[in-house]
C-alpha cells in the first residue's frame, strides 16, 4: 500500500514538473512518460536486487565450504596406492590390500599382526622402530584430504631412495 501512495504521489509530481503551461497534450505526454520512466527504473531495481540477494545465499551456501579437519597422525591407516614414475612417466598402482598401521598417543605403532614399536616425528622425517627393523620415511600430509597421507621411503640419512621419486599412499580408516 505504501508503495501504491509513494508511485501515485511521484506521478503527481511528475506532471507538475512537466506541465508547463503551454499545452495541457504536452503536459499529459511529459507524465506519461515520466511514469513509464518510473516504472522501468523500479522494475529495473527488483531484478538487482533480487539478483543481489541470490548472490548472497549462494556465497553462504556454497561459498563456506565444509572446513577441512585438521591433520592427525593418530589412527588406524591402511596403504591404498603406490605412486611412482619410471623415468618417462608418473604411474599409479592401486593397493587393494594394503598394509595398516595404528599411531597411537605416546609414539606407539602397531602394524598389521600387532606388533608393537615406537615412531618419530622431525618435520616431515618419520622413524618407524620395531624391535628387529627400522623404517625411514619422508611424511606428507595430503593438503586437500585430511585423511589421506603420502610416506616415500628413505634411507636412515633420509636421502630418497626412488630416482625418479616414489611413495605410498595411506588413507585413514578408523
Amino acid at each position: 500500500m505504501r508503495l501504491k501512495q509513494h508511485t501515485t504521489a511521484a506521478k503527481r509530481n511528475a506532471c507538475r514538473r512537466c506541465n508547463t503551461g503551454t499545452s495541457p497534450s504536452l503536459g499529459t505526454l511529459c507524465a506519461i512518460l515520466q511514469q513509464a520512466q518510473e516504472k522501468e527504473n523500479l522494475n529495473n531495481k527488483l531484478p538487482m536486487k533480487k539478483a543481489f540477494s541470490l548472490l548472497i545465499i549462494f556465497i553462504l551456501i556454497f561459498g563456506c565450504k565444509a572446513q577441512i579437519k585438521e591433520f592427525s597422525l593418530l589412527g588406524k591407516w591402511k596403504q591404498i596406492e603406490r605412486l611412482g614414475n619410471n623415468g618417462a612417466k608418473n604411474f599409479s598402482i592401486p593397493i587393494e590390500n594394503g598394509i595398516t598401521i595404528t599411531f597411537e598417543n605416546g609414539n606407539i605403532i602397531t602394524d598389521k599382526f600387532g606388533k608393537k614399536g615406537t615412531y618419530e616425528i622431525n618435520g616431515e622425517q618419520l622413524h618407524i622402530k620395531f624391535p628387529k627393523r627400522d623404517y625411514f620415511y619422508l611424511f606428507y600430509p595430503d593438503k586437500n584430504d585430511s585423511e589421506k597421507m603420502y610416506l616415500s621411503p628413505v634411507t636412515p640419512e633420509y636421502q630418497i631412495i626412488c630416482d625418479e621419486g616414489c611413495a605410498d599412499v595411506y588413507e585413514k580408516i578408523e
